[in-house]
């Protein structure tokens, strides 16, 4: 199933690893280093899926969830899949980062296996609805 994906980490390294297994997994990927970047891009054309950096400078991946969600609606378009990035698992910034739009986090550290897992999953039950 291809899949357009962007990726927004202020960490190169991080983008560099996303990248290169959702590549391999024949998934076209765009990278952002900030959330301003992220909504930009996410403006310009529409992704299946988003993976924000909970904690980035310029602009959160908590601010970005809630602008590309705007766009979105403002726009009439197809919902995204919004992934929330963190190292935290606390109940709390899961529940609210699902307040803001996000569909799910990703835990760091993320591991190959998990992220296909969760984003193949995502990705067939939103192309099922």
């Amino acid at each position: 199933m291809s899949a357009r994906i962007l990726i927004a980490d202020d960490e190169g390294i991080n983008r560099l690893f996303i990248r290169t297994v959702l590549a391999g997994n024949g998934w076209e990927v765009e990278e952002a280093p900030n959330g301003k970047v992220a909504v930009d891009l996410a403006a310009q054309s529409p992704f299946d899926a988003v993976i924000l950096d909970v904690k980035m400078p310029v602009m959160d991946g908590k601010q970005a969830a809630i602008q590309i969600r705007a766009l979105e609606k403002d726009s009439g378009r197809e919902p995204c899949i919004l992934l929330g990035l963190t190292a935290y698992a606390e109940k709390q910034l899961i529940d609210e980062l699902k307040g803001l739009g996000m569909d799910g986090v990703i835990h760091k550290p993320i591991t190959q296996e998990s992220l296909i897992r969760k984003l193949s999953e995502m990705l067939a039950e939103r192309k099922s609805d």
